[in-house]
């Protein structure tokens, strides 16, 4: 599970603990996108970022490197959802390396990993 150190915006206080949980019945945008990094060169091998919703994913986005590997990779995901009041969402993550390095994901000040979401309102 992503843990978040910090929030940009969460105007109703919705997200707390490293989870969303939804204010209000409808349907809603997810994004998420996690960088990870290994400690030494070219030793990621599987790379997963997913949204789960009540503790199921919903969506999921991999990358498996069969002939090469990585130091760094970043990947997201998006979806929109019918929610529930009550509802609640959170980032994983799940890296896949080759032995004998230590692997970190990585934000930054320009949101190299992070999690955003909204309520969609239909106009016709």
């Amino acid at each position: 599970k992503i843990t978040f150190d910090s929030e940009g915006v969460d105007a109703g206080s919705n997200f707390a603990s490293d989870k969303y949980t939804v204010p209000s019945a409808g349907k809603y945008f997810f994004e998420a996108q996690v960088k990870g990094q290994s400690s030494t060169d070219a030793k990621l091998q599987v790379f997963r970022t997913a949204i789960y919703n009540n503790g199921a994913m919903v969506v999921r986005n991999d990358n498996e490197l069969t002939t090469g590997y990585e130091k760094k990779i970043s990947k997201n995901v998006s979806v929109v959802l019918d929610l529930s009041t009550s509802d609640y969402l959170e980032v994983y993550c799940y890296l896949g390396y080759e032995s004998s390095t230590t692997l970190t994901v990585n934000g930054d000040a320009y949101g190299a990993t992070h999690f955003l979401g909204y309520k969609l309102a239909w106009v016709i």
